[in-house]
């Protein structure tokens, strides 16, 4: 005996793929937020190391030259013992602006979001005594 079967056609129907499709966009809604808040997180804490890396190496300065601080990056640049190695001074990196102020007695680091709430969470400064104020 012999049984005539129709063959399926074995593809998705519109529906399953709209729900598919439907599933995969508020997986996305959920997830988008949450990677955007990371990324801000990130760049603040590295706005954060970047300007006690630049105290630091002030402080080192002052250290070594008999008591002053530097009056501008390039003393902290162009030294034989390296304090940095990158002019963070007037760029922008991940997301921040950074600015610096120097004299001979003073120094002052600020890290200014490109996009407030975007890009980074707020505005950071550190100055001479190396206090890091948000």
């Amino acid at each position: 005996m012999h049984i005539n079967r129709k063959n399926k056609n074995k593809a998705f129907t519109m529906i399953e793929c709209l729900m598919i499709t439907l599933v995969i966009a508020i997986l996305v809604l959920i997830s988008a937020p949450n990677m955007l808040r990371a990324r801000m997180m990130a760049n603040d804490s590295s706005a954060k190391a970047t300007l006690r890396t630049l105290a630091e190496a002030a402080k080192m300065y002052k250290l070594n030259t008999g008591g002053q601080y530097p009056t501008n990056v390039a003393l902290l640049l162009n030294s034989s013992n390296g304090y940095i190695k990158e002019n963070y001074c007037g760029t922008t990196e991940n997301g921040f602006t950074f600015s610096c102020s120097f004299s001979s007695n003073t120094f002052t680091f600020r890290a200014d979001p490109v996009n407030a709430g975007v890009s980074g969470t707020t505005t950071y400064t550190i100055t001479t005594g190396g206090v890091l104020m948000p």
